[in-house]
């Protein structure tokens, strides 16, 4: 039974039509073409895209893809399919935990084992993060599957004091899965378990016994031996250059600075947790309330086994602390709170479907949340409503709102807003409130099936095909000596499909100033741009030829004289 849920609900929130779709600019395809490069280099030691060293990430994502390409192809289903697996492996740890920590004696005299951990595993699935992120070529959700299977192995050797060697061993499964977290996504996967660890066991008062039992001395040496093989390559390879790109830039100036303008406000993350766990967020502060912090003395009365909700919220506070601390953000950085906010609001639903209400405070913030549940999926109907409204009055997106309507996606939306929001009036009305997450569930499958997959095909064939017809026609195209351009804005996809180096060039005189400086001297250019910024160039009639064109952008091949001997319009279309 348990095999069979995980696999059904991840198999629907994860799998399904997962390779339909081209990769989405901008990072997918970084990952996706760094893996590729990696195979055609016969080089699993250095990253790199588009000729160019990358040390954004570890390699464990381009490790996996590589492995993928090589049992399926080099195709976006392999791309995609370690984030795939991932976040069902996450599922796995959520059930398993959650039937092993969540009920309650009650819940066990009734023979409702399952229950929370089915509700958990549904909750961690159908939402928005986990359903972008789970299904994206990146490395976000090998960081989060691992790490949350460090910190439940964590527990679940915490939970044993009495039973030395099952304890030593979960610690030792925590260790490495630290190492292979660290080769994730780098260096936060010891960072956030060195707030969250510390915090929970000083709140419980046992730090220094938990400390002993660790043994962090011998663990800290499995984790290096996972994870410092590839940085000690790396540094002996690259030096300065790897240390400051990897360690610096991308780990201490994230973390103290904005980087590339990804900056928010300090109320970021509560907008991101509330619009990407939805519809199950609107539960989420009850379910943080229902484990009374403030209660320390009766929390260290409890036996480590019955503390797994209180770990919970020790793990979702630590990352959304963290965080929110942090001067860059982005809407992924907050992933790895899903599975505890998961865990959190399934163990609040297990307690109301065997305990009656017991205070008018209960009551009350049951009430509140079930008004906002109706009112979420309200206004998402409401936003389907809206939408073809909006997009008329946009002429930058005349190709895509007919789309959208062939595909009769804001009827859908609309629809499926208003009878859930129903649905669950309808269980508020009569107080069923440890039944809402049947409406819930059922309303974001249906939302997946019928409203975000087909969404994502649209967007595809509007923002993204186009670009992979061009590459390939580009690549069909070429002659020795040609260089491959795009010119206007940065699409990473090109150079994944064109399987060639790409020199992104962002206005008429930055071609000009290549075609004079760096560009060799024999063949042709092969310029994508936006038809009109194709235009903008003022090329002679014979010094080029237009090769194609899909939606809005064009593919022409340009004579590099054309470049040498001809005014081009600068950016703001002054002819110089």
């Amino acid at each position: 039974m348990a095999i069979t849920w995980v696999l059904w609900v991840g198999g629907i929130a994860f799998l399904w039509q997962l390779g339909d779709t081209g990769l989405f600019d901008e990072t997918e395809p970084v990952f996706a073409e760094t893996a590729r490069q990696m195979l055609e280099r016969h080089d699993w030691g250095t990253p790199y895209f588009n000729n160019h060293v990358r040390f954004d990430k570890p390699p464990l994502m381009y490790w996996l893809v590589a492995i993928g390409y090589q049992l399926l192809g080099v195709n976006e289903w392999a791309a995609r399919l370690p984030s795939a697996l991932a976040a069902i492996a996450l599922l796995s740890l959520c059930f398993y935990s959650l039937q092993r920590f969540g009920p309650n004696p009650l819940l066990l005299q009734a023979g409702q084992l399952w229950f929370p951990a089915m509700v958990g595993v549904a909750i961690a699935a159908f939402n928005p993060l986990m359903l972008v992120w789970g299904r994206a070529g990146v490395a976000d959700m090998l960081l989060v599957s691992t790490l949350s299977g460090a910190l439940l192995a964590f527990f679940i050797g915490y939970s044993q004091p009495h039973c030395p060697a099952n304890q030593r061993r979960w610690y030792a499964i925590f260790y490495s899965l630290l190492g292979v977290a660290v080769l994730a996504k780098g260096l936060v996967a010891i960072a956030l378990p060195a707030v969250i660890l510390p915090s929970f066991l000083l709140y419980c008062g046992n730090a220094r016994q938990v400390w002993r039992e660790l043994r962090p001395g011998r663990g800290i040496w499995l984790t290096l031996a996972i994870a410092a093989p590839w940085f000690g390559v790396m540094i002996t390879t690259h030096g300065q250059f790897f240390i400051d790109k990897f360690f610096f830039y991308h780990h201490v100036e994230r973390f103290t600075s904005v980087i590339s303008r990804q900056k928010g406000p300090w109320y970021y993350y509560v907008v991101v947790v509330f619009l990407g766990f939805a519809p199950w967020s609107v539960f989420l502060p009850g379910a943080i309330l229902r484990l009374r912090l403030w209660r320390r003395h009766w929390w260290q009365q409890r036996s480590r086994h019955q503390q797994f909700g209180l770990f919970a919220g020790f793990w979702l506070m630590g990352v959304f602390g963290f965080f929110s601390l942090a001067m860059t953000k982005l809407p992924s950085y907050v992933l790895p709170l899903i599975p505890p906010a998961a865990i959190l609001v399934a163990l609040g639903w297990a307690e109301l479907q065997m305990i009656p209400l017991r205070s008018g405070w209960q009551r009350l913030h049951l009430s509140l949340s079930s008004g906002f549940n109706v009112l979420l999926f309200l206004v998402l109907a409401g936003v389907f409503w809206a939408l073809p409204a909006q997009l008329t009055q946009r002429p930058s997106e005349s190709r895509f709102l007919p789309l959208l309507l062939g595909a009769d996606l804001p009827f859908r939306g609309m629809v499926l807003g208003v009878a859930i929001a129903l649905s669950i009036l309808v269980l508020w009305l009569w107080r069923k409130y440890w039944l809402l997450w049947v409406p819930n569930l059922s309303g974001m499958v249906a939302l997946v099936a019928f409203v975000l997959l087909p969404l994502l095909s649209v967007i595809d064939t509007e923002r993204q095909q186009p670009l992979r017809q061009l590459a390939h026609k580009a690549t069909a195209n070429f002659q020795p000596g040609d260089e491959y351009v795009m010119m206007g804005h940065r699409k990473s996809s090109v150079v994944f499909y064109a399987r060639h180096k790409v020199n992104f060039l962002r206005t008429p005189n930055h071609i000009e100033q290549y075609v004079q400086m760096v560009s060799s001297q024999s063949g042709a250019l092969l310029i994508i741009g936006k038809t009109d910024e194709i235009a903008r160039l003022a090329l002679p009639g014979d010094a080029y030829q237009v090769l194609g064109e899909a939606g809005q952008y064009q593919l022409i091949r340009a004579e590099r004289r054309a470049f040498q001997v001809h005014p081009v319009q600068d950016s703001e279309g002054g002819v110089r």
